[in-house]
């Protein structure tokens, strides 16, 4: 139960942006703790570890099962009217195979009741057809609403090969890893596209960082920095009147960090969805050209050009989007934790 509600406060923000990962996550999550119990009576000394771990894997499996659950029902509901007609049919089918599965489950277990190798490879067949099966079927589904995954994926490709991808396209590229998992298996495989980006920033800490970044940078090249760290307030209209056309002021780009450089995002309170899209799109290709360019970037020159493609650029970016196809009223990104007001 405890692991439960550990696991919710996790991860609760991410159930309806990644509803896809999440719910493969809970399937692969429901395998592994049917293995656990498996095996945990031939193993004493383990009983007791192997039995808990299989319990919070349930605990994990319940919780976003259930969230998924209710995120995908909204997506196949016609304007939100069948959403209760939907969810009680999955519910009756999912019913109706527990049935089935349990009639051949003990069928099976008649005929391999003696043979412990021939019973454990059987489940591992099964268990591997079951992932295979709810990945071919997450491939199916098409989503056309917009995360942060998706954005990465459709602004790279953009920028690229100039040819944006239709929702039926990237539901077979994206990565059905939960945003943890698929965030360590870039670092591990170092395949990375862009800098570190902090969506929703704190305007006072951003602004330290960034004034710190700006002195060390400066010191570094031997010349003088206009904005000391104890003066955040000249960093802070520098930045607004380098950023003129960032939604109207709704929103700031500062680049901290001085060895590994990030983007950090500071959005305005009157912040709409859609200049948290803008907001999003231009800080994810600044944070790209960074990446490319690495540690002995010249800052203040990637911002003049990341503020071009964002006045020229950007608009027919987002326009082509809704051509394609994409919703951009659906809008899942990052939980913005600050707000500032300038």
């Amino acid at each position: 139960m405890a692991g439960g509600i550990i696991f919710a406060y996790a991860a609760g923000g991410n159930f309806d942006s990644n509803a896809k990962q999440w719910r493969l996550f809970a399937d692969v999550m429901n395998d592994l703790a049917m293995a656990l119990d498996l095996a945990s009576p031939l193993i004493p000394g383990g009983f007791m570890l192997m039995a808990s771990l299989g319990s919070v894997a349930r605990a994990m499996v319940g919780m976003a099962s259930g969230a998924t659950h209710a995120a995908l029902t909204q997506h196949f509901a016609t304007a939100g009217s069948n959403a209760a007609d939907i969810s009680a049919k999955a519910d009756s089918r999912e019913r109706a195979t527990v049935i089935i599965g349990s009639l051949l489950g003990m069928a099976v277990t008649q005929r391999m009741a003696d043979n412990a190798a021939a019973a454990w490879l059987f489940f591992a067949v099964l268990t591997w057809l079951h992932v295979w099966a709810n990945i071919r079927a997450l491939r199916c589904l098409v989503l056309s609403s917009v995360n942060e995954p998706r954005l990465r994926l459709l602004l790279q490709h953009y920028q690229d090969k100039e040819k944006l991808l239709t929702p039926q396209q990237v539901s077979g590229l994206e990565s059905l890893l939960v945003p943890p998992l698929a965030a360590a298996w870039l670092r591990a495989t170092g395949s990375q596209q862009h800098a570190p980006l902090v969506f929703g920033a704190q305007l006072s800490a951003a602004l330290r960082r960034a004034a710190a970044a700006a002195a060390a940078a400066a010191a570094g090249g031997g010349a003088s920095c206009s904005w000391p760290a104890g003066q955040q307030g000249q960093l802070l209209q520098h930045a607004l009147h380098q950023q003129r056309a960032a939604a109207d002021k709704q929103y700031l780009l500062l680049v901290t960090g001085r060895k590994h450089k990030a983007v950090e995002v500071v959005l305005h309170t009157a912040a709409g969805q859609q200049v948290q899209l803008r907001a999003y799109l231009h800080a994810l290709q600044l944070a790209a050209a960074l990446q490319e360019v690495g540690s002995d970037a010249d800052v203040q020159q990637l911002l003049q050009r990341s503020q071009h493609w964002a006045e020229r650029s950007l608009p027919s970016f987002l326009a082509a989007l809704q051509q394609h196809g994409w919703e951009l009223d659906k809008l899942f990104l990052p939980r913005s934790d600050w707000t500032a007001e300038w």
